[in-house]
């Protein structure tokens, strides 16, 4: 079968312009081969025995070290690295580092062991030491190698390996395990010495704070026990730990031997308008055996209202002055240590505790009984037949007369005690005349004494038997009762003092 002419040109067509789209690859390099090391030569061409193994025996008066060299283009520096090599096996063997090596030599050879390049920048004087001494080394033995780099057949370098048997006096080894030991010795030594020195400075330090507190300083004791701390830690002393202990136990027994003593009246009874006792603390503790006064402790006092803070003196004295009060009442007085005002000067000391310490006081401030006198209803006068003063054992009368026509009751009173001395029962005085109300006295003992005289128009509510005793706080009951009854009454008192 035929196609036709056109149909076959048109694929041609077709076909030349597809390829006419596609360009041309240009040609691949072939791939790079890797480089690999080639042996060039051995000197000497067998390696000796110490070469293989790596190591030589010992004999009496040598030590014998191997040394292996990296790659270098020059063979004199392979050697010199591998001499390096060896002479840090002999520092290893002699159980010391390097820098300490390179003070052997300065110490042993001084600075005649450095060399030429001495001065060489950016190696250190121990490390340039260190590389002299290894190039005096005396090298018995050595195995050399050169390689080529070569990539496909082309050669690229060359380098040297090498392998160095060094060998070293064994008096040098004994040298530097002496030097070793002497200053292992010596630092043996130094650490002691800097030991008991730190031991000295903190027992001084500790016997400093005693001593303050020997003379009463406790708060100056307790700031250098506070130093004390913070120095402590850094001391070069294995003991740091029992000094700390102690100045935890003289801190604790300080402060637990504060004491506070009230050096004034606990309880005060006082009239209205009298001034007070001043409240006054005496503050003490206990540094060894004994206790003594503790100066410059802050005290305050405080009642309900609020207080006030008193710094003790010299003698452990801290005192609070009083007004006097117009009016009735009863005041609470506490003295403690104030707390927080020590804590500003005593920062990280544990005072809690002194808190406990309190001294306290009370004040009542009320009107005497035998004054709260009423008012009388009638005219009560009284009167004795001694002019002058009353002498012990010296007997006398009290006579008495009523406006009215009264009962009377007599007591006595000798400032602690009342007693009933005569009543004139159911019995009225008569108006206006003047009777004996008591039988003679006669005082057995100095003093001063009332004596008072109850009076009423009416009746006593009881009977009471003569010679009857009274505390001050019945007798004051038995006042208040006869103030408060009704009816027409009177009060009078009649004061004596007796003499020797």
């Amino acid at each position: 079968m035929r196609f036709p002419v056109h149909a076959l040109a048109g694929c041609l067509i077709l076909v030349l312009g597809a390829c006419a789209t596609e360009p041309a690859q240009p040609p691949q390099p072939p791939p790079e081969q890797p480089e690999r090391e080639e042996l060039v030569r051995r000197v000497p061409e067998v390696e000796p025995e110490w070469a293989v193994q790596g190591a030589h025996p010992d004999d009496e008066e040598f030590l014998y070290f191997v040394g292996y060299s990296g790659k270098h283009a020059e063979e004199r520096n392979a050697v010199a690295e591998a001499r390096q090599a060896a002479g840090n096996e002999f520092v290893e063997y002699c159980g010391v580092e390097s820098r300490t090596f390179s003070k052997f030599l300065s110490v042993t050879y001084g600075r005649s062991s450095e060399v030429k390049d001495a001065t060489e920048s950016g190696v250190s004087g121990s490390k340039q030491q260190s590389q002299a001494y290894f190039r005096k080394l005396r090298v018995v033995g050595r195995s050399a190698s050169e390689f080529r780099v070569l990539r496909g057949t082309q050669e690229q370098s060359r380098f040297w390996r090498m392998k160095v048997l060094v060998k070293v006096p064994r008096s040098e080894y004994d040298a530097v395990l002496a030097w070793k030991q002497k200053r292992e010795d010596e630092a043996k030594a130094l650490k002691l010495a800097q030991e008991q020195q730190a031991e000295t400075l903190l027992s001084q330090q500790l016997e400093t704070a005693k001593a303050s507190a020997r003379e009463g300083n406790l708060l100056g004791a307790l700031k250098q026990l506070q130093q004390f701390r913070e120095t402590a830690p850094q001391q070069p002393t294995p003991k740091r730990a029992v000094f700390l202990t102690e100045a935890d136990g003289l801190e604790m027994r300080w402060l637990g031997s504060v004491t506070l003593e009230a050096d004034a009246p606990a309880g005060q009874q006082l009239e209205p308008g009298q001034t007070p006792t001043p409240l006054a603390v005496k503050a003490s503790f206990k540094p060894e055996v004994s206790n003594v006064p503790l100066p410059n402790l802050p005290i305050r006092f405080a009642d309900a209202s609020g207080g006030g803070t008193v710094v003790t003196d010299a003698k452990g004295m801290a005192t609070l002055p009083l007004p006097s009060f117009a009016s009735e009442q009863e005041k609470h007085f506490t003295a403690s240590p104030n707390v927080e005002w020590m804590n500003k000067q005593l920062a990280g000391i544990d005072l809690a505790n002194l808190k406990d310490r309190k001294v306290r006081f009370r004040i009542v401030v009320r009107t005497p009984f035998l004054k709260q006198r009423i008012k009388n209803d009638f005219p009560l006068k009284l009167a004795s037949n001694i002019e002058g003063s009353y002498q012990v054992g010296k007997t006398f009368q009290v006579f008495g007369s009523c406006a009215k026509r009264c009962r009377v009751r007599v007591y006595y009173w000798d400032g602690t005690t009342g007693i009933f001395l005569k009543g004139t029962g159911s019995r009225k005085l008569i108006k206006n005349k003047t009777t004996p109300l008591v039988p003679t006295i006669a005082p057995d003992a100095s003093g001063n004494y009332t004596l008072i005289v109850l009076s009423t128009t009416g009746e006593f509510p009881d009977a009471v038997k003569e010679e009857t005793t009274y505390s001050a706080t019945e007798f004051a009951v038995v006042l208040k009762n006869f103030r408060s009854m009704k009816g027409a009454k009177a009060e009078e008192h009649l004061e004596i003092t007796v003499q020797d």
